[in-house]
């Protein structure tokens, strides 16, 4: 962990910040690269990014809200009115950003006239390799972290961390402890995982047989993976539909007995993208659109 990066000026520059505008820099770059010769580049690009990101960082934090209803609800009877707009807080959640983001597009393809595919081809490039990024954020800052585990995998994260302060209010830790209990680094389960879907998708991009495969490929795989990952979360802050808990997988997997490994939020939403894009591939896959790149 690596919270804080530099200061300037007085000012600190958290790890954590910097690598979302690396992340969301080099995804608009990708993005203008793939799709000049379509003609998406330029002001417009920008114009539009900016927007995206707008409406990302609105509909994740909103999510999270949502998810955590309980807690802010309380923390408005003790008079923190404004709680639930503390984003610089913490409290991000990357479907809820999709989701809002996405309509977002949408309304814009069709406004000018855009292909909606191709466009969103174009986009499932950039949001790959900027989520990836933004995850190593995720870790520096000990956010989104995991469950316990004895695996040579684990990693400790110290004092005034998150998982440290978390474990220490659930009493897993005294306050002796110089670090928290050894977890799942699953951020950088993420980030990695991340990083190889857009390698596929980037090469794949020239091949793909229609205008929109990209993009089907991207939810699907990615939603796959986050469904995976989410068992080895072990922040508490997530929500969950039902809390289903089996000692044998559990045991196989390394996992705590009492550590439900379904359904979460986001394992919720994955499971709904999932089939939606697997219905629209399975609709598409036989058309040969002659495809120009």
């Amino acid at each position: 962990m690596f919270n804080d990066l530099f200061s300037i000026l007085g000012q600190t520059v958290h790890t954590y910040g910097f690598l979302m505008a690396v992340g969301f820099t080099l995804a608009v770059f990708l993005v203008k690269k793939k799709g000049k010769p379509f003609g998406f580049g330029g002001k417009e690009l920008y114009d539009f990014a900016f927007y995206i990101l707008i409406f990302a960082l609105v509909g994740a934090r909103v999510l999270f809200v949502i998810t955590n209803y309980d807690m802010y609800y309380q923390l408005f009877q003790k008079g923190d009115y404004f709680a639930a707009l503390k984003a610089w807080d913490g409290g991000l959640v990357f479907f809820g950003g999709f989701i809002s983001a996405g309509t977002y597009f949408l309304i814009y393809a069709k406004k000018k006239g855009h292909d909606v595919f191709l466009m969103a081809d174009l986009l499932s490039l950039g949001a790959t390799i900027g989520h990836s990024v933004g995850r190593l954020g995720c870790f520096s800052a000990g956010c989104c972290y995991g469950v316990q585990t004895n695996s040579f995998m684990g990693v400790e994260f110290p004092k005034n961390s998150i998982p440290y302060d978390d474990h220490l209010n659930l009493g897993l830790i005294s306050e002796h402890s110089p670090h928290s209990l050894s977890i799942h680094p699953t951020q950088l389960y993420e980030a990695g995982a991340l990083f190889l879907i857009f390698l596929f998708l980037w090469f794949r991009f020239d091949k793909r047989k229609f205008n929109g495969e990209i993009a089907l490929l991207y939810i699907t795989i990615y939603s796959i993976e986050r469904f995976i990952v989410e068992i080895f979360r072990g922040d508490g802050v997530r929500g969950y539909l039902f809390r289903f808990t089996s000692s044998s997988i559990n045991s196989i997997l390394g996992l705590p007995n009492e550590h439900p490994i379904i359904l979460t939020t986001s394992q919720t939403i994955s499971l709904i993208l999932i089939s939606i894009a697997i219905v629209v591939y399975r609709k598409n896959r036989g058309k040969n659109l002659n495809i120009k790149n």
